[in-house]
């Protein structure tokens, strides 16, 4: 379980900060990061709705992406350890997950554009946005397909990391 734990944080953390860049990326691209705001992203910037839908899937748990490795490693640990009510709790809570990024896809990204007629927004005196941050948006989008595409390696170390969680007197002098 301490080894799923640990593989989990490791996609998380990588997949929760490329949606906050994302996050970034719609509100410089379209003027605001409210829902009821911006609309029609799939069409005005396919990259930024690409770069939302990797780590969205993957932080809904859905397969081949990480947070299905991550997700399934905590809940192969649930029934191993018999904690049925916590394997409930956590499907249902990934459920609610797949809901809300449904509802930020549908809204952001499939919704109705509100823009000014497709004039992009002018970011430091020039069309779209920076290049720096939509690269580092990147970065962590293909790091999320290769945390899947390394699972097995990565989850060994995650084992190893767990061990030495788990017997602290190996590194504490």
């Amino acid at each position: 379980g301490v080894a799923g734990a640990v593989f989990y944080i490791v996609h998380h953390i990588v997949v929760k900060t490329a949606l906050f860049l994302v996050a970034g990326l719609v509100d410089l691209r379209a003027g605001s990061s409210r829902l009821s705001e911006v609309g029609g992203l799939v069409r005005e910037a396919p990259v930024i709705a690409l770069l939302f839908a990797v780590p969205a899937l993957s932080l809904a748990g859905l397969p081949p992406f990480s947070g299905f490795l991550a997700k399934f490693a905590l809940i192969d640990a649930g029934f191993d350890d018999g904690a049925w009510v916590v394997v409930a709790v956590s499907l249902l809570v990934g459920l609610f997950t797949m809901f809300s990024m449904t509802k930020i896809w549908a809204g952001a990204f499939w919704g109705e554009s509100h823009g000014d007629d497709g004039q992009e927004l002018i970011v430091e005196g020039r069309l779209g946005t920076p290049r720096t941050m939509t690269l580092a948006t990147a970065s962590l989008a293909a790091l999320s397909i290769a945390i899947a595409i390394a699972s097995g390696p990565l989850y060994r170390f995650s084992e190893r990391a767990a061990e030495d969680l788990l017997h602290p007197a190996r590194y504490v002098m």
